[in-house]
């Protein structure tokens, strides 16, 4: 008899079990000192296998567990349990954030194992190209003057679903976000339209200007949007463009096309948001909802760290950055486009914009096309031409949440 040869135990599944079964068998038909002299192996080596086999037959010739019978440094039933029951609360929440977010005894290491045993943690997908790391560049900004501005569509969250249709609530999120500190802020209604938009960023260029800042260094950069005259062949006197550039001064930039990365940041609070606010909680009625929207946006600025800014709070970096800015700027609430107070009382129940053109109200209607002959990209029942005039006086006209 000759050693086991190479593609015997090649094609065998587990060429440890099959060697050990040759030896077995080799020992009960000559004896144990031959077995070790055909097999090339000590005469304990065959007596230890051939025991096993008697005492639990071939299921004894397979591979046994190592590790130790008990491990004193082992994370007790206990915290593990604490530690998934704060993960099933926060499904988006990883181990760093939830050690840190709820104080666990546990380490990171330790609570990466329990969530990694217990199926909790998702890999994450493979990038076919390294992406540039602008953390150095966006550093270099001023505070609250480079910022990333889009929508949200809320009405494709699950969870959000059911309370968007039984409370009749927003299903747009005008989102800006300041690529500096990472600062938030939001307004929502129920139209994708230009006039929300334009709402949403004459608000914000008017609490900046306000506060002291010099809105014609501040930029605004959008997608190619309907809701931010992206399809506008010529200039317009009216509209986003019109409130950003000539009313404020500040510069309105479009991303390229086929380049949705360039609004990283924006798109970024969208994810986080998702998962933190929107998959999580409940809500009552529209004001129940803007109260906690609140409350999240003043977490965002404020308390929550941010593992990309070297674990730095927007209200972290807005101190560091300039000391002479208030952190009031960071409070700005929540703006409900949807029960601004237009003053009534112009065409068939049609209210009058914020920004109007000799009191004219350029209205169209979904499905017509516009002057170049194009359709209206919109969703909604209609979409306002903004055109150059006055403001309404901004404590009357953006009012708070109730």
């Amino acid at each position: 008899m000759y050693p086991t040869r190479y593609y015997t135990m090649y094609a065998a599944q587990d060429h440890r079990c099959e060697l050990r079964r040759r030896v077995v068998r080799c020992a009960l038909e000559h004896g144990i000192r031959e077995a070790a002299r055909i097999e090339g192996c000590a005469r304990n080596t065959v007596r230890k296998w051939l025991r096993r086999y008697h005492a639990d037959g071939l299921g004894g010739l397979q591979e046994t567990s190592r590790a130790p019978k008990r491990c004193p440094h082992k994370t007790p039933p206990q915290r593990e349990a604490e530690v998934l029951a704060q993960r099933a609360r926060t499904p988006g929440f990883g181990a760093a954030r939830l050690k840190r977010e709820f104080d666990l005894k546990p380490s990171v290491g330790a609570i990466s194992r329990i969530l990694r045993q217990n199926g909790l943690t998702h890999p994450r997908k493979r990038k076919h190209r390294t992406k540039r790391d602008l953390r150095a560049v966006k550093a270099a900004f001023a505070p609250l003057t480079y910022h990333h501005m889009d929508v949200k569509y809320l009405n494709d969250i699950p969870h959000f679903w059911p309370f968007l249709k039984g409370l009749h609530l927003p299903e747009f999120q005008y989102t800006i976000r300041d690529v500096k500190t990472g600062a938030a802020f939001v307004s929502y209604g129920s139209e994708l339209s230009a006039t929300y938009a334009e709402l949403t960023v004459r608000r914000y260029l008017q609490h900046l200007h306000d506060s002291g800042i010099d809105t014609s260094a501040v930029v605004i950069q959008t997608d190619q949007g309907g809701e931010f005259q992206g399809q506008l062949m010529a200039p317009s006197d009216r509209g986003f463009t019109h409130t950003v550039e000539t009313l404020f001064g500040a510069t309105h930039r479009f991303i390229r096309t086929g380049n949705p990365n360039a609004n990283a940041d924006v798109e970024s609070f969208h994810a986080h948001e998702e998962t933190e606010f929107f998959d999580l909680e409940s809500f009552r009625d529209r004001a129940d909802f803007f109260a906690k929207v609140q409350t999240y946006q003043h977490y965002w600025n404020l308390a929550r760290p941010n593992s990309y800014k070297k674990l730095q709070t927007p209200l972290d970096i807005l101190k560091a950055s300039n000391p002479n800015l208030s952190p009031q700027l960071l409070l700005l609430p929540p703006l409900d486009l949807d029960n601004l107070p237009f003053t009534p009382g112009v065409g068939h129940d049609v209210p009058v914009p914020p920004a109007r053109d000799g009191g004219a109200c350029r209205m169209r209607r979904l499905g017509r096309t516009d002057r170049t002959g194009r359709q209206v990209r919109r969703v909604g029942q209609t979409a306002c031409g903004l055109g150059r005039g006055a403001f309404l006086p901004l404590p009357l006209f953006f009012r708070a949440p109730p």
